[in-house]
């Protein structure tokens, strides 16, 4: 009889392990992965929802405002916002720093630019729900969405992102206590222009392409320029049309963005070694926000060095 009991008893012991461990076999925990930003796009074609995540953040806050930028494959969306407080911002072509506001996806026929809507739609929310002053970081959540500016029908849709313990004490694009500087000089509307020293930078994006900007520092002027080519560009003449990796752009008033339709660009010199570039251009540019408004660029030369 005892020995029936304990027999009894050791069959329930070993059938209380066996579900045991089934029960952890059956409900295995696997660890959540943390993003700086991550979210849900949209296709603009299927609508079809998928996964946007990445850990290559980088963003500032100055006298402006807060201006992020993250990297994810080949594209990069840029957010920028008034503030770096709590509260909700809105991310439209009316905000004060609508003209940073953008999208950028490399595909096979170059860059694509995503901005607003011409006839206002696009933009989102930006909310920060936590901000830790000792340690510049900041938490919350955003939705943003942006036009094509040639066809003003797709789209880029990021929505339900979510933003952990974001550093805003770096900076973006190349370190600002050396960047690499040069000069560049237009003409646009009948004004000269001419950014020199820190006010003309270039360094390697993401692409890779070379990324030249005359803005001054630490506020943009009223006019400002922006061109970026492939790294490996050679001695020669090249198209600025839009459909190639060769961009060029003009913001105008802080308010406008000019996106080269046609025009070309010129490389005199390209010293690989040295990083040292120099050429021309010219180019006629349309409005990202009205498909009729369009400006003329003559007279470009630069001559710049450029980080790696």
């Amino acid at each position: 009889m005892k020995q029936t009991l304990l027999q009894a008893i050791l069959l329930i012991s070993v059938l209380l392990l066996s579900a045991s461990c089934s029960e952890e076999e059956e409900t295995p925990v696997f660890p959540t992965p943390n993003y700086l930003i991550s979210g849900q796009t949209i296709d603009p074609v299927t609508g079809a929802t998928s996964l946007w995540a990445t850990n290559s953040v980088v963003a500032e806050f100055d006298a402006e405002g807060l201006r992020i930028k993250a990297i994810n494959g080949s594209d990069t969306l840029f957010i920028a916002v008034a503030g770096v407080d709590s509260g909700e911002y809105f991310i439209d072509q009316e905000s004060e720093l609508a003209n940073l506001n953008r999208y950028e996806t490399l595909g096979e026929n170059g860059l694509t630019l995503y901005t607003f809507q011409a006839n206002g739609n696009g933009g989102g929310m930006f909310n920060i729900t936590a901000n830790d002053t000792i340690n510049k970081t900041i938490s919350g959540d955003f939705s943003v969405k942006y036009f094509n500016p040639i066809n003003n029908s797709d789209f880029f849709e990021l929505n339900n992102a979510q933003f952990q313990n974001l550093n805003y004490g770096s900076f973006i694009g190349p370190p600002v206590s050396a960047p690499g500087t040069g000069t560049i000089s237009f003409t646009q509307g009948g004004v000269d222009y001419l950014f020199e020293g820190e006010d003309a930078t270039a360094y390697i994006d993401v692409g890779p392409v070379i990324r030249m900007q005359g803005v001054t520092q630490p506020s943009p002027p009223e006019t400002s320029i922006s061109i970026a080519f492939e790294t490996d560009i050679t001695v020669g003449s090249y198209i600025l049309d839009g459909t190639t990796p060769l961009t060029a752009g003009v913001v105008k008033n802080l308010t406008e963005v000019f996106l080269a339709d046609s025009g070309s660009l010129e490389i005199l010199m390209h010293d690989t070694i040295n990083n040292d570039i120099s050429g021309t251009f010219n180019f006629k540019g349309f409005s990202s926000l009205t498909s009729s408004d369009s400006t003329y660029v003559t007279d470009g030369v630069f001559n710049i060095n450029y980080l790696e």
